[in-house]
């Protein structure tokens, strides 16, 4: 104790123990890029919509392809007739492909990268086109805002953004590839 004292009395400062600093976790960003209150923010967003998973796909569903119907002819099989089931199918797996990630992958970035690969593989095996995701990837973040537009927070809006991003740049990353290939 008297060596303490003799410590902290000749240099007038304190030596030891240091104080700790302080660790702020809200500010700290994992390997997807997600912070702690981005990821409890869209861990509640989902919870709400899971609620009614099947009514959000339906709306989704209709009202992503009354706006854009010409992207109906992606479900049509070789002879010309839509692939109904595919068709009512798509939009509560691109949902549920939402959910997975939110609720698995937000802090796994391997569990994202092998999802979207899939996802991306299957997209380009059927030749989908960036533009095509990109509309239908913002068409679910309007529907998912406006559906929750009394409970989200701007943070809520901004991990969003960055899922969107996510989901995006695998699709941008694996098409310009494969362009680049076809050119060589």
């Amino acid at each position: 104790m008297k060596i303490l004292r003799l410590l902290i009395m000749s240099s007038h400062q304190i030596v030891f123990p240091k104080p700790i600093p302080q660790l702020e976790l809200q500010s700290l960003r994992n390997e997807n890029g997600f912070t702690l209150t981005e990821i409890a923010g869209l861990h509640n967003g989902w919870r709400l919509i899971k609620r009614r998973f099947s009514y959000h796909s339906k709306r989704i569903f209709k009202g992503f392809f009354l706006e854009n119907e010409s992207l109906l002819e992606r479900f049509r099989d070789q002879k010309g007739k839509l692939n109904l089931s595919r068709l009512h199918e798509h939009p509560q797996l691109l949902l549920a492909t939402y959910g997975n990630i939110i609720e698995n992958g937000l802090d796994n970035p391997c569990y994202v990268n092998e999802v979207m690969t899939a996802i991306s593989q299957s997209h380009q095996l059927y030749g989908v086109e960036n533009e095509e995701i990109k509309l239908y990837v913002d068409y679910i973040s309007s529907y998912i805002l406006q559906y929750l537009e009394k409970v989200i927070s701007p943070t809520f809006v901004s991990a969003l953004q960055k899922l969107n991003d996510i989901i995006l740049s695998y699709h941008h990353t694996r098409h310009d590839v494969s362009n680049e290939e076809v050119l060589i």
